[in-house]
């Protein structure tokens, strides 16, 4: 069991809904930054919603990515085991995006859609919130997850909704 998750109780209890319970420390969230996989607790964990709330959000992820790219993609776009997800000069699908830093451009075409869905979740808070967003409390703990962690969990949520989706692309 990682660090985030025996950091959500006292009792090594998972939480998922933490009302009056604070949101992760710092080492839970280094460990969140440290590895590069998201499961639906870490993501209820962090953005401190019940695991219900997260499957509608991955549904709403989903949706998205099923709608075509406004654009024509200029070479073969292939995954990591070399399988050819979309031809040169086709309008992808949004699951089609390549993993990682390739996937970048793809990932614009999600991100504001869901932000603007979940603006308490992941809109850009204005700079003073912003900071005091990112200062932990006496116990080493942060009132609320900071954004950049907010927004880094819906970015690994959409790599893993397009992943399961190009897996089982019913």
């Amino acid at each position: 069991m990682s660090l985030l998750e025996n950091d959500s109780g006292d009792d090594g209890e998972v939480r998922h809904e933490r009302f009056d319970y604070n949101a992760p420390s710092l080492a839970a969230v280094t460990e969140f930054f440290e590895t590069d996989d998201i499961s639906d607790v870490k993501a209820a964990i962090l953005l401190n919603q019940t695991p219900q709330e997260i499957y509608r959000m991955k549904k709403h992820i989903r949706c998205y990515l099923r709608a075509p790219c406004p654009w024509i993609t200029p070479r073969n776009l292939v995954d990591s085991a070399g399988e050819t997800l979309c031809s040169k000069d086709e309008h992808p699908l949004g699951w089609m995006m390549p993993a990682g830093r390739q996937g970048v451009l793809f990932r614009h075409l999600v991100v504001p859609p869901v932000a603007k869905l979940y603006p308490d979740l992941f809109a850009e808070p204005d700079l003073e919130t912003q900071i005091l967003q990112d200062r932990p409390n006496g116990y080493g703990r942060f009132a609320q997850a900071p954004f950049v962690v907010c927004r880094e969990v819906l970015i690994r949520m959409i790599e893993a909704c397009a992943q399961e989706m190009r897996e089982h692309p019913w």
